[in-house]
């Protein structure tokens, strides 16, 4: 996949892994969403440097979204799919799946900063079918036949404990699609790819977090635990899923593991 990536802060196109295609990008959306995330950030007194990086990584989710859509197409089975991007963020891997994949999209996600940044670029848009909720995924009821969750696994508290709600949240043979951080990639254990401190990518969490929040004067309590390529499968394996298509099969080194899994009833 290639990118025309940014022009004065803004992105105009991104193009797929067929250069004869293209996905044409709203770059007045991607003007918002950029403006209302420097003012997220700057108010949580981050560096400028993390500050870029974050903003870089949130934009370019719209590049991730598209890729996660048309890797997922082959597989959907459906011509219009009920959609949930769990841990949506700023909402732009959301806008990224619309532009490959039919159907209703929503988004939920516990920040309450993040969801308005998401509604703000949303309602300045011409994009009518995604909605992005506050809300926790244990105590949301309702049931989709695609779950999109890339880069939210090392956040959680329990992964095996959201695996099963995922889970119990897809119709019949629904899919999971999911990415997440490789904990034996070298890159990672050098410099943590969310903080920017080395070495602490393999440590408990705890004894990481107190590390981390005196390297940076602010406090961290937030979770990011790595996996490892074969307890990643053991943890789909108890949660009742079937791996349909692994897309980094050598994965044990790289940045991150990528996995579509199918619901087995």
């Amino acid at each position: 996949m290639k990118g025309a990536y940014l022009s004065g802060g803004v992105f105009y196109i991104v193009m797929t892994s067929n250069a004869k295609k293209a996905v044409l990008i709203d770059d007045e959306l991607m003007k918002n969403a950029k403006m209302y995330l420097v003012s997220y950030y700057r108010k949580n007194n981050l560096s400028e440097k993390l500050i870029q990086k974050y903003i870089k990584f949130h934009l370019d989710g719209v590049r991730r979204g598209v890729d996660i859509g048309k890797k997922i197409k082959f597989f959907s089975g459906k011509s219009h799919l009920k959609i949930l991007d769990f841990g949506s963020g700023s909402g732009l891997v959301s806008y990224g799946i619309s532009k490959v994949l039919r159907g209703e999209i929503t988004g939920i996600d516990t920040d309450d900063e993040m969801i308005h940044i998401s509604k703000g670029w949303l309602k300045k848009s011409k994009v009518s079918n995604i909605n992005f909720i506050n809300a926790d995924i244990r105590k949301f009821d309702r049931k989709f036949d695609l779950i999109v969750c890339t880069d939210v696994l090392e956040h959680v508290p329990n992964r095996k404990e959201y695996l099963h709600i995922l889970q119990d949240s897809l119709n019949p043979n629904g899919l999971l699609y999911i990415k997440t951080t490789n904990r034996l990639c070298a890159y990672n254990f050098m410099i943590d790819n969310h903080f920017m401190v080395p070495f602490v990518a393999v440590l408990e969490k705890n004894l990481r977090n107190k590390i981390i929040s005196y390297l940076l004067s602010k406090k961290i309590d937030g979770v990011f635990d790595y996996s490892f390529k074969w307890e990643l499968e053991g943890l789909f394996h108890d949660a009742g899923f079937q791996i349909v298509k692994d897309f980094r099969p050598f994965s044990y080194f790289l940045m991150a593991h990528e996995y579509l899994i199918k619901k087995v009833d």
